[in-house]
């Protein structure tokens, strides 16, 4: 189990992607037969397979390869490959692979079925869904067949299936091997998109290929088209004997992001640095195919084998690119290791933007910061102090960030008097004014004699160079905003800040607290006092996140020169209105260690979710510097996590330390330590990225270029300048070119040129016809006179023999996002006959026609995942034998039939808005509910439920004669009449039931259906228009409910009530006369007929059935008078 497994894609169209597993040497069918899972994905995903696919017989060893992620058969549902290598259907080991379609409903019954031609050929050990191409709308299909001897004995081959609606299993294309023993087809890949025109291409392995040594290996690539060469584009070869190269082969996706897919290919034999240490071989797509690496990676220990498992994860962490993943199973004893590779910085880096200062001594760069927005515009904004400027009166420069950066400031703010050393210190880290901008805060500690000063400069879309709000020293040289901080302590949606004076009341030092508010306060809501004098208590401090995880911010300050300049650092932890006291005290470990020099946060560095911080102790080891790492947490001690040592002698590690960003955009936070007098004071900066398992080793190093650049004396690297979800890195030179000073910015992302479609995806819930297209922008998306105007989006039938034909379809205008969503319409989709398949492009428009960027090509298709409503006024009814549905009718378009549920089960279709249901019997109840399916399977939600049983229907076939109409010549009846009959119980109080029927003019039997009576005894009473009520024997007669029972009136005058019958001509028979229902005949029954002598017609006057009131109908209403019905 898990030899093999697939992310395949969304099979079942519920939007999730799904998982399908193999065991192929599983006995489920057989020893050996072989079986896969599979698992539909969801939001909360089970372990439970959904599916199970089981081998035909023993030996099969079923799924020892699958494959999906793609829709052969265009019906936007991706399809499953399973193949069975062993299978001996048409010879032994001739092998066979079986594709599944997917749908809404997937099941374990192969839709078609590929064969292998000859015994031993092994057809399925390797098999892929490897996209469109032919260009025709359908993904196509390879499959392997690695001991196939047409070519040579065991040389080799590989088949290629064009998919279709209707797709044939004769293979489209054939590749072969010139070479006994080279083993072509064990292994087939897609390979995307390689060389970027809109067809996919493949790979087929050669692993035994002997081109640069025995069993050196071989992988080649063909490219797709209308109509494919039957070559291969390029070889890409094994370096060593026994290598097997192309054992391993897998699609990369956009691994380096330009647009085109790259390939990857395992060599886990690969012995270049070890016995079986092995390696993986990348190769980038490009327009102009090469086959040399363009990255490559070893394993890290002998007998490894990386590269036995290689696949692309597409995006694993969320940062837009594309990683990579490599197995190496023999690492330690066979326990197995796996590799993430991921785009990120390493090693040396060079800088995107260069900023310069523009006259001598002015310290460009002496502090800087990309933390703030301060125009709210979406991107961090560069901001940098020149504290040396003009005879120290010092300067800001503010550079907005953007798409595309320029180094021209767009602010720039300037100190009030020469020698004021305005910016030696700065800070955008929050909104001090919570007005959605971020703020400025800017120290000048030598204004007016060292007194020092602090301004507030507020955010705005326009922001301007005049202080909004200023703090001045109390005292002559205790350098009032020596260092300046923001950041987040309390709740609100202010930012708090900090400024100190370390040299106040003889160096004792001391820093103060402002609370963020919406006009900025004018007093410190709290005072911090160094312990002793000279212990320089300010000479740094942040506010460094929640440490302790109480959720308010806490912040840190640094006394370098305390206790004979070992150093102390104090934390406190940030409380609703503040204390003066601090939490944790650290203290330097040996004399003139200059602990607490520089103290940053550090962002969460192992992300347990508290806040970490850095302190440096630039003096450690004479001068060569020390920096130490604290992890956060409930209850904090002074342990550090780890220490940076400097190497060199007065290099100065740790004069400056920062953290906070994600520069690797691993979901770690990351930090750095600079070593300003590193190499002749050329300086450098040393940055490590976070994990759980942290170490000491710098992941990236940037190093100044000149002597005395003092490079790393400050930096900041927890802001995204350029806008692409990455932290970027500002890092200062200040003594560069005799101290003029030069900054410089390093993105962690370019953004290339060219726009690039990253997802066609369907538009859920929908009726078909949309589709969502993702793409990210151009790096010129900028608003300059190079910018991008606007975008085309472009759509094209499959390219087939012609080509593409490209036709814009809509535009959006460039407004300098990171990433562009639309939705396209489509000319058909999955409810219309044919192909479904569109191809798209973009293209990024200037002002000027003949300059232009084109996206990659990628297709996609609409699919119609609405459901339709659930059908309305269900009604259930039965009779006799069988139960009739109705229900209102739906008036989707695409609507094709009825599902009938009965009982929660599904029982039938309808076509109809009814439904007759023959399949039940007696004394049950039966709840029935319908829903409604479309042609592309969607469901409804169930109608409302209504139940029925069958009519349990009480027979009686009753013989009675109203004495009027008997005709005593002929026997018969004058007419045919109807009769009404009721059950009444014994006490004849109630009504139990009651019938109508139509009494035959000759047999004088009327048949009357009781429907709601139960099993029990009851009086049959029977009413006749001009009749007298006439109740059934004494006693009353037993039925059992749904019986058939006689019962003749006419042979007995005993068989009713008080004998009240009438013998006429022979038979007994109602008393006529009864026009009025009084339950008696008497004068007013006679006057009524008197006074309608004449009238003719169907009247209840006319007593003899004779069509007219006469004279015979008034003898024979006298001759009754005086009989009344008779009943209990």
């Amino acid at each position: 189990f898990g030899y093999t497994l697939k992310n395949v894609g969304d099979v079942n169209g519920d939007g999730f992607s799904d998982l399908i597993i193999g065991a192929y040497l599983s006995d489920s069918g057989g020893a050996n037969s072989g079986r896969a899972y599979l698992y539909f994905g969801g939001v909360s995903m089970d372990n439970i397979p959904d599916v199970i696919f089981t081998g035909e017989i023993a030996g099969d060893q079923f799924s020892y390869s699958l494959s999906s992620a793609g829709d052969v058969n265009g019906d936007g549902y991706n399809d499953i490959l399973i193949s069975s290598p062993q299978n001996d259907q048409t010879f032994t080991n001739a092998g066979k692979v079986y594709l599944f379609y997917g749908g809404s409903t997937v099941n374990n019954v192969p839709d078609k079925v590929f064969l292998g031609e000859n015994a031993d050929d092994q057809f399925g050990i390797s098999a892929c869904i490897i996209g469109d191409y032919n260009g025709d709308g359908f993904d196509d299909i390879i499959i392997g067949a690695p001991n196939n001897d047409d070519a040579g004995n065991n040389a080799g081959a590989a088949f290629v299936y064009y998919g279709g609606s209707d797709m044939n299993t004769i293979s489209d294309q054939i590749i072969y091997s010139g070479n006994d023993d080279d083993r072509l087809g064990s292994a087939v890949s897609d390979a995307g998109d390689f060389n970027g025109d809109g067809y996919s291409d493949f790979i087929v392995g050669i692993p035994r290929a002997d081109n640069t040594g025995f069993n050196s290996g071989l992988a080649l690539l063909y490219l797709g088209g209308a109509n494919p060469s039957v070559y291969f584009a390029t070889s890409f070869s094994g370096v060593q004997s026994s290598e097997y190269f192309g054992l391993i082969i897998s699609n990369a996706g956009d691994f380096n992001c330009d647009g085109f897919s790259d390939i990857i290919i395992g060599s886990p034999s690969n012995y270049s640095i070890g016995s079986g240490v092995g390696r993986i071989n990348v190769y980038f797509g490009s327009s102009v195919v090469n086959n040399t690496a363009d990255f490559i990676s070893y394993g890290e220990f002998f007998s490894e084998y990386l590269g036995l498992g290689v696949t692309s994860s597409a995006d694993f962490n969320g940062d837009g690119n594309v990683e990579l993943i490599a197995g190496a199973y023999g690492y330690s004893g066979m326990d197995g290791r796996v590799y993430l590779f991921k785009q990120k910085m390493t090693g040396n880096d060079i800088p995107d933007e260069y900023f310069l200062g523009n006259s001598t001594l002015e310290l460009f760069g002496a502090d800087v910061s990309i933390e703030g927005d301060l125009n709210g515009d979406g991107f961090n904004d560069v901001v940098i102090s020149s504290p040396g400027y003009l005879s120290n009166r010092g300067r800001v420069s503010i550079f907005y960030g953007g798409a595309l950066l320029d180094n021209d400031p767009d602010v720039v703010i300037y100190g009030e008097n020469e020698g004021d050393h305005f910016g030696n210190s700065i800070s955008t880290n929050g909104d001090i004014n919570g007005d959605g901008f971020d703020d400025l805060l800017v120290g000048a500690r030598m204004f007016n004699g060292a007194r020092g000063k602090a301004y507030i400069y507020l955010g705005a879309t326009v922001m301007d160079s005049t202080a909004d709000r200023t703090y001045l020293g109390e005292n002559i040289g205790e350098e009032f905003g020596y260092k300046v901080a923001m950041g987040k302590v309390g709740t609100d949606n202010f930012t708090d800040y900090l400024i100190s004076s370390p040299k106040r009341s003889s160096a004792q030092g001391r820093v103060y607290y402002y609370f963020g508010s919406s006009t900025p306060i004018s007093l410190p809501n709290l005072t911090f006092i160094g312990e002793s004098a000279n212990s320089n208590y300010g000479v740094s401090c942040d506010i460094v996140g929640d440490v302790n995880g109480d959720s308010y911010g806490d912040f840190l300050i640094g006394a370098h020169n305390f206790d004979s300049a070992k150093g102390k650092a104090y934390l406190y932890y940030g409380i609703p209105n503040g204390s003066i006291n601090s939490n944790l005290n650290l203290i330097g470990e040996a004399n003139d260690n200059f602990y607490g020099f520089s103290v940053s946060k550090a962002g969460d560095i192992n992300k347990d979710g508290y806040k970490d911080f850095i302190i440096g102790a630039p003096g450690f080891n004479s001068l060569k510097g020390k920096a130490y790492v604290y992890y956060g947490g409930l209850n904090m001690t002074s342990d550090y996590v780890i220490s940076i040592s400097g190497t060199s002698a007065d290099e100065n590690l740790g004069y400056y330390v920062n953290g906070g960003g994600d520069i690797n955009a691993d979901g770690y936070s990351d930090f750095a330590v600079g070593s300003p007098y590193h190499t002749g004071n050329r300086g450098r900066a040393n940055f490590f990225f976070g994990s759980s398992l942290l170490d000491n080793i710098s992941d990236l190093t940037v190093s100044g270029r000149s002597s005395n650049d003092q490079f790393g004396q400050s930096f900041s690297m927890s802001g995204d300048v350029n806008g692409d979800a990455k932290s970027d890195i500002l890092l200062s030179r200040i003594g560069y070119n005799s101290g003029v000073g030069l900054s410089q910015l390093h993105l962690s992302n370019s953004t290339p040129v060219n726009p690039r479609i990253t997802n066609i995806s369907d538009v859920p819930n929908d009726q078909g016809g949309f589709i969502k297209i993702k793409f990210t922008k151009s790096g010129f998306d900028e608003f300059d006179v190079n910018g991008i105007s606007h975008y085309e989006i472009e759509r094209s039938d499959p390219p087939g023999n012609f080509g593409f034909a490209w036709q814009t379809v809509s535009t959006q205008n460039a407004n300098n996002n990171i990433y562009y969503n639309l939705y396209i319409n489509t000319p058909s989709d999955s409810n219309s006959n044919g192909n479904s398949t569109f191809f798209y492009r973009v293209t990024a428009r200037t002002s000027s026609n003949g300059v232009y960027w084109r996206s990659n090509i990628l297709s996609g298709r609409s699919i119609d995942n609405l459901a339709p409503l659930a059908p309305v006024d269900l009604m259930a009814s039965g009779n006799s034998n069988s139960i009739n549905l109705n229900w209102n009718p739906n008036n989707e378009p695409d609507l094709k039939k009825y599902l009938i549920y009965k009982n929660g089960e599904f029982f039938k279709e309808s076509l109809t808005i009814s439904f007759v249901d023959t399949n039940v019997v007696q004394d049950s109840i039966y709840i029935y509910q319908v829903a409604a399916q479309d042609i592309n399977g969607n469901i409804s939600e169930l109608s409302n439920p209504d139940s029925a049983s069958l009519e349990a229907i009480t027979l009686f076939d009753v013989t009675v004669i109203p004495e009027g109409l008997l005709n005593i010549s002929t026997n018969t009846l004058r007419m045919r009449d109807t009769i009404t009959a009721y059950l009444y119980d014994l006490t004849g109080s109630d009504i139990i039931d009651s019938a109508k029927g139509v009494l035959d003019s000759v047999t004088f039997k009327v048949d009357l259906e009781f429907k709601n009576a139960n099993s029990g005894i009851y009086y049959l009473v029977i009413k006749h228009r001009n009749c007298i009520e006439t109740w059934s024997k004494i006693g009353g007669e037993e039925i059992n409910r749904g019986g058939t029972y006689n019962y003749d009136f006419t042979n007995s005058a005993g068989n009713a009530y008080g004998d009240n019958l009438k013998l006429k001509g022979g038979k007994y028979c109602l008393y006529s006369g009864d026009v009025n229902s009084s339950g008696v005949i008497n004068s007013t029954d006679r006057t009524l007929i008197r006074n309608n002598v004449g009238q003719v017609g169907y009247i209840r006057f006319d007593l003899d059935g004779n069509g007219v009131v006469n004279s015979s109908d008034r003898t024979i209403v006298r001759n009754n008078t005086g009989i009344s019905k008779q009943r209990p």
